[in-house]
């Protein structure tokens, strides 16, 4: 359980300095002119989808072992989904 809450963590707190943080609106603006990302990644609830995937590929997969890769990288992408549109609902 730890595992999971240490993932939700890193991965939320990813994507919320992503979305919040105007240390990133360089990064932000320049995302915001290419069509293909423009949308999966500047609305705050599609791009913690991302993040999360992207945290339980590179960086920290609490899945491993349990599912197989692909499987538990998309569970950890969708986790991390759900668990920021609460919060983020909450926040805004």
């Amino acid at each position: 359980m730890e595992k999971i809450l240490t993932f939700l963590l890193v991965s939320i707190s990813i994507s919320y300095m992503w979305s919040f943080s105007t240390i990133f609106n360089p990064v932000r603006n320049f995302v915001a002119r290419i069509p293909v990302i423009k949308y999966p990644m500047i609305c705050p609830e599609c791009s913690s989808f991302w993040f999360g995937l992207l945290t339980c590929l590179f960086l920290y997969n609490p899945f491993q072992g349990t599912y197989p890769i692909l499987l538990s990288v998309v569970l950890g992408g969708l986790i991390t989904h759900l668990i920021a549109s609460l919060i983020y609902k909450k926040l805004l």
